[in-house]
């Protein structure tokens, strides 16, 4: 990763969000977010309050999806500050039966690709309260070949 600011306690916090995020490792991820956190998905206006919700949807996309040498997490940057950090990654996933089913479905085994930025705030309590995932749906492999 290049672009990183001073490292301190959330610096700690983003690393290790990193590292859960990449071994798609969900309840480690968990363990870092705030019971109450709100992750919301900017792309679709989606809003998941409360770990559970958090949880089931992680479990859910990890399940559509499969990770290999080829289709992985690629983190760009990440910019941490005194009470959040944001990690620019691109995401490429090969789609599986359990994608969702959309207007239609790609094909199991298309490799799906999309750049990505999720910023996360830290309360007080060194806990991540607040998640925006930001992605322009439109620019998905996947998304071009369903509706174009």
């Amino acid at each position: 990763m290049e672009n990183t600011y001073v490292p301190n306690k959330v610096s700690k916090t983003c690393d290790r969000f990193v590292e859960t995020f990449l071994a798609d490792e969900t309840d480690a991820l968990i363990h870092l977010l705030a019971d109450d956190c709100v992750w919301t998905i900017m792309a679709t206006g989606e809003c998941l309050i409360g770990t559970n919700k958090i949880k089931k949807l992680l479990d859910q996309s990890v399940v559509a999806r499969k990770q290999t040498k080829e289709a992985r997490l690629q983190f760009l940057n990440k910019f941490v500050g005194e009470k959040q950090f944001c990690l620019e990654f691109i995401h490429y996933a090969v789609v599986l039966d359990q994608w969702p089913k959309v207007v239609s479905r790609p094909d199991s085994g298309t490799i799906d690709e999309i750049n990505s930025c999720i910023v996360c705030r830290i309360n007080k309590e060194g806990m991540i309260d607040r998640i925006h995932e930001y992605f322009d749906l439109s620019e998905a492999k996947v998304a071009r070949q369903l509706y174009s």
